[in-house]
């Protein structure tokens, strides 16, 4: 299912496989997060997650089944990276796209660095639409581009 819409769950299971980290824990996760049940496929990938900085959730909640933004995304595949001490110096100037001003303030540094590190390149019409859904496959094409 290649277009079909990217969960927040989703992200923090694929960057937790990607860690290689066995660290999570469920019951930690349901204690973080009002609405991670410990039950959830999810749930330990959220605990890491949030013991590592690459989410916060927002007033005690992750949604984790909500659809994820393009700059949610990408703001915790920034973090992740961060968190693999990988070199994230390289930026380039979001101005040139004509949504840049959409882009909140949280995730302007991934952004920055998203673009600057061919990790995004925008959608047509030169937008970033970092409000935008994603689908699955547009994911794993950043995700490549993030691992190239």
């Amino acid at each position: 299912s290649p277009d079909a819409k990217l969960t927040r769950g989703m992200v923090a299971t694929v960057l937790y496989r990607m860690s290689g980290e066995t660290t999570g824990v469920a019951a930690d996760a349901a204690k973080t997060f009002s609405d991670v049940a410990a039950n959830q496929w999810y749930a330990a990938a959220v605990d890491w997650a949030a013991d590592n900085g690459i989410v916060s959730g927002y007033q005690g909640k992750f949604s984790p089944n909500a659809n994820i933004t393009r700059q949610d995304m990408v703001t915790m595949l920034y973090r992740y990276a961060q968190y693999k001490k990988a070199d994230t110096s390289k930026t380039a100037d979001i101005a040139t796209f004509g949504d840049a001003a959409s882009v909140s303030a949280y995730a302007a540094d991934a952004m920055k660095w998203a673009v600057g590190d061919g990790v995004m390149s925008g959608r047509s019409g030169n937008l970033l639409a970092p409000k935008a859904q994603m689908s699955r496959a547009e994911f794993a094409k950043m995700v490549s581009n993030y691992l190239a």
